[in-house]
């Protein structure tokens, strides 16, 4: 694979991540129990995008954790 394709793919994958954490962050918030087909589609992306990049709902649940954590962090440093 070239530099150049390999630089792409990365992207893609922080952009799905980031967009499975962000459909992750809105659907969750008004359905705690929304399933992960769900926030797979809200974010655009198949189940099996979500589960390449967190391989299971725990391991989701802890990223969208971190992110508010992060945020929150910022927040008060700001």
């Amino acid at each position: 694979m070239s530099g150049s394709a390999e630089r792409n793919r990365r992207a893609d994958a922080r952009r799905n991540s980031g967009a499975i954490l962000d459909a992750a962050l809105r659907l969750l918030d008004g359905q705690p129990d929304a399933s992960l087909d769900a926030i797979a589609t809200a974010a655009g992306v198949t189940r099996q995008t979500v589960y390449a990049h967190f391989p299971s709902r725990e391991h989701l649940l802890a990223a969208v954790v971190d992110r508010i954590t992060d945020e929150a962090t910022a927040a008060m440093d700001a």
